[in-house]
């Protein structure tokens, strides 16, 4: 028969150890270089939705646009739902081009113009003609709500 009261001190040390280990291996730190997960770095050339980096270059898109529609992304890295609808409006962008200006917002990096739209939540698409909001879409909505939006303020 195992006496339990010699055994005890050997547990609560295995016990002990098992715990530290973990918590050595949990708090470990990545070992990948940040520069191999930092996202690359976006730049506006050659792009169907440029992304606007100052609150002078949006001031500038509104008064340069005169009566063409502005379809204005506002959006935050860390919003899931935000990465799942850029791709519909490139998509959109791309059959647009030309006829629609297409611009993306980040919020946490301009929150002055977040407020300006009043956003409440993201992702936030505001449709901009003549300097006036002629249409919003918030949350992720089907490719079609955003056409039927397109062509009702386009002309």
């Amino acid at each position: 028969m195992i006496n339990n009261n010699k055994q005890a001190p050997k547990m609560i040390k295995l016990a002990a150890l098992i715990f530290i280990f973990t918590i050595s291996y949990c708090t470990k730190k990545n070992d990948v270089p940040s520069t191999q997960i930092a996202p690359a770095s976006i730049t506006n050339e050659n792009r169907i939705v440029s992304i606007i980096s100052s609150e002078d270059e949006f001031n500038k898109i509104m008064e340069k646009a005169g009566n063409k529609l502005i379809i204005f992304d506002l959006y935050a890295d860390w919003c899931i739902p935000c990465k799942i609808l850029s791709p519909t409006l490139e998509k959109i962008a791309e059959s647009n081009k030309g006829a629609v200006l297409f611009y993306k917002i980040n919020i946490d990096r301009l929150p002055h113009i977040a407020q300006t739209f009043g956003v409440r939540g993201i992702p936030h698409v505001a449709f901009i003609k003549n300097k006036a909001v002629v249409a919003t879409l918030v949350g992720v909505q089907p490719e079609e709500a955003y056409l039927k939006a397109i062509a009702e303020n386009s002309n």
